[in-house]
């Protein structure tokens, strides 16, 4: 691969004047075209290159382009794109840079020394092409993309074929009070495996605190899943203030049976079913006339453990006998209790 053929005279009535074009034909490919030096060579074996030149370069993979001469400190004469201020343009399609040679587009506010914005290629990891387009768009629609606040960051993606997009650095979503910021169509990952993350929401009114639901190690390789169960109605659970720095959220290894008590288990945070109910009322009143009565007690049963107690009677009497049978109460007493007898019990059975 070589230059095989230079032209760098002017043609008649065109000598002596700048900018001028030379004439360079080549069977490189863009890439040896653009390499540093490219002329070095050439301006030794005699021709004269000027930085006031462009050149009409062929080559082999991308055609003729023009490329600015450029001369440097030492004769290193080199060829190289020239940067092409566009003010309007209308294409079918626009084509920026080559393989092996950058391209990219700047585009520049109407203010003056305001920034510009950029679009560049980099490296994908074979030869593949990167297409950004938009979707069907509804209405006339501007899309802005927010300050990050730093030199680096991300654009969110939604999930791909394979996996979801992982993000190095922290997700902040905002907007007004009554807006909701929606990720649909699949899950929320804050960190990833070896690396810890947080999800963070904050109150409405300002510097009053936030709530954190964060990921610590287990024992191994295990997902815990907090999750609802199925609701009848929209419901709000709240957390209560522990007055302490650390507490537990209490919670059940098995079903508990209705109406049984719940009972430690162990003593980090785990409960069980106690095995028994307790039952804690006061009785009808009693009109007198023996010295026996059946009260209605709900929930006992003949297994039940007993403590009863006169709260009120006519007659000073104590109790002789407590019998519980299957939602009776029956009570003996030393004499005729009297109108307006009513006993308190205590009860504890092995089921409602």
């Amino acid at each position: 691969m070589a230059i095989l053929n230079i032209q760098t005279q002017q043609p008649t009535g065109l000598a002596g004047v700048n900018p001028a074009f030379i004439y360079i034909e080549t069977n490189d490919t863009l890439a040896e075209v653009l390499a540093t030096g490219y002329l070095t060579d050439s301006a030794l074996q005699g021709f004269v290159f000027l930085n006031s030149q462009s050149a009409l370069v062929s080559t082999s993979d991308s055609g003729n382009q023009v490329l600015q001469v450029v001369v440097s400190a030492g004769l290193i004469v080199s060829l190289v794109a020239p940067d092409v201020v566009i003010d309007d343009l209308t294409v079918d399609e626009l084509t920026l840079g080559s393989s092996g040679n950058a391209g990219l587009l700047d585009i520049y506010p109407a203010t003056a020394s305001k920034g510009r914005v950029r679009i560049i290629a980099t490296d994908n990891t074979g030869n593949t092409l990167t297409t950004l387009t938009n979707a069907a768009m509804g209405q006339a629609s501007v899309i802005s993309i927010p300050d990050p606040g730093a030199s680096t960051a991300n654009i969110i993606l939604s999930k791909g074929a394979t996996s979801p997009q992982t993000m190095s650095t922290g997700l902040t979503l905002t907007g007004a009070s009554s807006d909701f910021q929606t990720l649909g169509g699949g899950d929320i990952l804050a960190g990833t495996s070896g690396a810890a993350g947080s999800v963070f929401s904050y109150p409405a009114t300002v510097t009053t605190g936030r709530i954190e639901m964060r990921g610590v190690s287990n024992a191994a390789d295990y997902t815990v899943t907090v999750a609802n169960a199925s609701h009848g109605q929209s419901t709000v659970y709240s957390i209560p203030d522990v007055g302490a720095a650390t507490g537990q959220v209490l919670v059940k290894t098995a079903a508990l049976v209705d109406g049984q008590l719940i009972k430690a288990s162990g003593t980090a945070g785990k409960t069980v079913g106690a095995g028994f109910s307790l039952l804690a009322n006061t009785t009808a009143a009693y009109g007198g006339g023996g010295t026996s009565n059946a009260f209605t007690a709900t929930g006992l049963t003949t297994a039940s453990i007993v403590t009863a107690s006169i709260l009120t009677s006519t007659n000073a009497v104590s109790i002789a006998k407590v019998v519980p049978t299957a939602n009776t109460l029956t009570i003996t007493f030393s004499a005729d209790p009297g109108a307006s007898t009513t006993v308190s019990y205590i009860a504890i059975s092995a089921a409602v």
